[in-house]
Protein backbone atom coordinates (compact mmCIF):
# COMPACT_ATOMS: atom_id res chain seq x y z
CA UNK A 1 0.00 0.00 0.00
CA UNK A 2 1.35 3.45 -0.71
CA UNK A 3 1.04 6.13 1.16
CA UNK A 4 -0.14 9.36 -0.34
CA UNK A 5 2.11 11.65 2.23
CA UNK A 6 5.71 13.35 0.64
CA UNK A 7 8.00 13.67 3.62
CA UNK A 8 9.66 17.53 3.62
CA UNK A 9 8.21 20.64 3.18
CA UNK A 10 7.17 23.43 0.29
CA UNK A 11 9.33 26.04 -0.60
CA UNK A 12 6.25 28.12 0.53
CA UNK A 13 6.42 26.58 3.99
CA UNK A 14 10.20 27.08 3.97
CA UNK A 15 9.63 30.94 2.66
CA UNK A 16 7.00 31.43 5.47
CA UNK A 17 9.22 30.02 8.20
CA UNK A 18 12.10 32.35 6.69
CA UNK A 19 9.88 35.71 6.83
CA UNK A 20 8.80 34.92 10.67
CA UNK A 21 12.53 34.58 11.43
CA UNK A 22 13.34 37.69 9.91
CA UNK A 23 10.14 39.74 11.47
CA UNK A 24 11.33 38.00 15.29
CA UNK A 25 14.84 39.17 14.11
CA UNK A 26 14.31 42.61 13.02
CA UNK A 27 12.32 43.52 16.17
CA UNK A 28 14.86 42.84 18.40
CA UNK A 29 17.61 44.52 16.35
CA UNK A 30 16.97 47.63 18.28
CA UNK A 31 16.74 46.10 21.46
CA UNK A 32 20.45 45.13 21.13
CA UNK A 33 21.79 48.15 19.68
CA UNK A 34 19.83 49.80 22.95
CA UNK A 35 21.46 47.80 24.95
CA UNK A 36 25.25 48.12 23.15
CA UNK A 37 24.79 52.10 23.74
CA UNK A 38 24.00 51.85 27.39
CA UNK A 39 26.91 49.27 27.79
CA UNK A 40 29.22 52.22 26.53
CA UNK A 41 27.75 54.85 28.61
CA UNK A 42 27.93 53.14 31.69
CA UNK A 43 31.84 51.91 30.75
CA UNK A 44 32.49 55.39 29.69
CA UNK A 45 31.17 56.24 33.41
CA UNK A 46 33.31 54.32 35.28
CA UNK A 47 36.42 55.73 33.65
CA UNK A 48 35.23 58.87 34.38
CA UNK A 49 35.29 58.28 37.82
CA UNK A 50 38.48 56.48 37.60
CA UNK A 51 40.16 59.54 36.49
CA UNK A 52 38.06 61.61 39.12
CA UNK A 53 39.77 59.54 41.93
CA UNK A 54 43.50 59.40 39.99
CA UNK A 55 43.94 62.88 39.51
CA UNK A 56 42.49 63.58 43.05
CA UNK A 57 45.18 60.81 44.34
CA UNK A 58 48.31 63.07 42.37
CA UNK A 59 46.76 66.02 44.03
CA UNK A 60 46.84 64.32 47.98
CA UNK A 61 50.56 63.00 46.94
CA UNK A 62 51.62 65.94 45.25
CA UNK A 63 49.53 68.62 46.22
CA UNK A 64 50.20 69.66 43.02
CA UNK A 65 49.10 68.44 39.70
CA UNK A 66 52.69 68.17 38.56
CA UNK A 67 51.97 68.73 35.23
CA UNK A 68 53.58 71.95 33.37
CA UNK A 69 51.35 74.95 32.60
CA UNK A 70 48.12 73.41 34.55
CA UNK A 71 46.39 76.58 35.98
CA UNK A 72 43.38 76.15 37.96
CA UNK A 73 40.17 75.51 36.03
CA UNK A 74 42.39 74.30 32.44
CA UNK A 75 40.16 72.20 30.04
CA UNK A 76 42.67 69.59 29.42
CA UNK A 77 42.21 66.07 26.91
CA UNK A 78 44.04 62.91 28.43
CA UNK A 79 46.37 63.19 26.31
CA UNK A 80 49.99 61.04 25.79
CA UNK A 81 51.38 63.41 28.48
CA UNK A 82 48.86 62.90 30.90
CA UNK A 83 48.22 59.50 30.18
CA UNK A 84 52.23 58.77 31.13
CA UNK A 85 51.72 60.57 34.61
CA UNK A 86 49.41 58.64 35.87
CA UNK A 87 51.66 55.56 34.31
CA UNK A 88 54.35 55.78 36.51
CA UNK A 89 55.61 59.04 34.95
CA UNK A 90 54.98 60.99 37.58
CA UNK A 91 58.21 61.35 40.14
CA UNK A 92 57.54 59.08 42.69
CA UNK A 93 57.05 56.54 39.83
CA UNK A 94 53.08 55.94 41.04
CA UNK A 95 50.39 54.22 39.25
CA UNK A 96 47.63 55.87 39.61
CA UNK A 97 45.63 53.89 36.72
CA UNK A 98 45.77 51.27 34.82
CA UNK A 99 44.94 52.29 30.70
CA UNK A 100 44.35 49.47 27.98
CA UNK A 101 47.78 48.36 27.13
CA UNK A 102 49.28 50.12 23.65
CA UNK A 103 46.91 53.23 23.93
CA UNK A 104 48.33 56.45 23.15
CA UNK A 105 45.52 58.66 24.33
CA UNK A 106 42.65 57.58 26.76
CA UNK A 107 39.61 57.43 24.68
CA UNK A 108 35.91 56.24 24.96
CA UNK A 109 33.94 54.33 23.21
CA UNK A 110 33.17 56.86 20.50
CA UNK A 111 37.27 57.42 19.91
CA UNK A 112 37.10 60.79 21.26
CA UNK A 113 39.46 61.60 23.93
CA UNK A 114 38.61 62.21 27.86
CA UNK A 115 38.31 66.34 28.41
CA UNK A 116 39.32 67.23 32.44
CA UNK A 117 39.07 70.36 34.08
CA UNK A 118 41.79 70.41 37.42
CA UNK A 119 41.66 73.05 39.79
CA UNK A 120 42.33 73.61 43.29
CA UNK A 121 38.99 74.72 45.11
CA UNK A 122 37.01 74.88 42.24
CA UNK A 123 37.11 74.09 38.45
CA UNK A 124 35.33 75.43 35.41
CA UNK A 125 34.20 72.64 32.67
CA UNK A 126 33.90 73.64 29.00
CA UNK A 127 30.23 75.08 29.54
CA UNK A 128 29.22 73.62 32.89
CA UNK A 129 30.05 76.86 34.88
CA UNK A 130 31.91 76.85 38.19
CA UNK A 131 31.75 73.61 40.18
CA UNK A 132 33.03 73.16 43.78
CA UNK A 133 35.63 70.59 43.33
CA UNK A 134 38.99 70.16 42.26
CA UNK A 135 38.77 67.31 39.45
CA UNK A 136 36.60 67.12 36.43
CA UNK A 137 36.35 64.38 33.75
CA UNK A 138 33.69 64.34 31.00
CA UNK A 139 33.07 62.67 27.40
CA UNK A 140 31.63 64.24 25.27
CA UNK A 141 29.12 61.49 24.38
CA UNK A 142 27.91 59.56 21.39
CA UNK A 143 27.14 63.04 19.60
CA UNK A 144 30.17 64.08 20.05
CA UNK A 145 28.96 67.83 20.10
CA UNK A 146 31.50 69.87 22.33
CA UNK A 147 28.42 72.10 23.99
CA UNK A 148 26.97 70.53 27.10
CA UNK A 149 24.09 68.41 26.16
CA UNK A 150 22.09 65.63 28.23
CA UNK A 151 24.48 63.00 26.58
CA UNK A 152 27.66 63.76 27.87
CA UNK A 153 28.84 61.95 30.81
CA UNK A 154 30.48 63.46 33.23
CA UNK A 155 31.98 62.38 37.13
CA UNK A 156 30.58 65.02 39.02
CA UNK A 157 26.96 63.17 38.93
Amino acid sequence: MKSCFKGGFTLIELLVVIAIILILAGLLFPVFSTARLQARKTKVKSEVRQLDVAWKAVLSDYRTWGLARVTMGDALQMDLSKVNYLQKGNPKKILYMEFPSGSVDFKDPWGRIYNLALGVEKIQPQGYGELFRDVGAWSLGPSGNATVTAEHITSWK
